[in-house]
């Protein structure tokens, strides 16, 4: 089974990337940035949705550290924000990131985002499985 990872302050936003896809995968979740690059590089998720808004530690710092120490474990990360600035969108795409993927989504949209980046025998076996 696929295993991924959410990392987003807000409560309400990680409930509804978990209702999409408890179906399909493994969910670990964090409230913040603190300690996620290390717990990405110590694990092995197949997806990351990343918020880059968030306090104390916040998504740019996140990347910029796994850029710096494991920039492998980026083309695992979606990038999920409410406010896209085109300089910082190129700068993400620069460091290769999966994706970046601005709010509002629905459901079904969180459901296409982890399709799209989980290859499909992954996902079919996710679910029968």
């Amino acid at each position: 089974m696929t295993h991924i990872l959410i990392i987003d302050d807000n409560e309400t936003n990680r409930e509804v990337f978990k209702w999409a896809l408890a179906d399909f995968c493994t969910i670990d979740e964090m409230s913040d940035g603190v300690g996620a690059a290390s717990k990405i590089a110590e694990s092995d998720y197949d997806l990351i949705f990343l918020d880059l808004m968030m306090p104390m530690v916040d998504g740019y710092e996140v990347i910029t550290e796994l850029a710096f120490d494991n920039p492998d474990k980026l083309k695992d990360v979606v990038v999920v924000t409410a406010v896209l600035d085109q300089d910082k969108v190129a700068s993400l795409r620069n460091q290769g990131v999966a994706a970046i993927v601005e709010r509002p989504y629905t459901p079904d949209d969180i459901k296409a985002l982890y399709h799209a980046h989980i290859p499909t025998s992954e996902a079919q076996s996710a679910v029968s499985g």
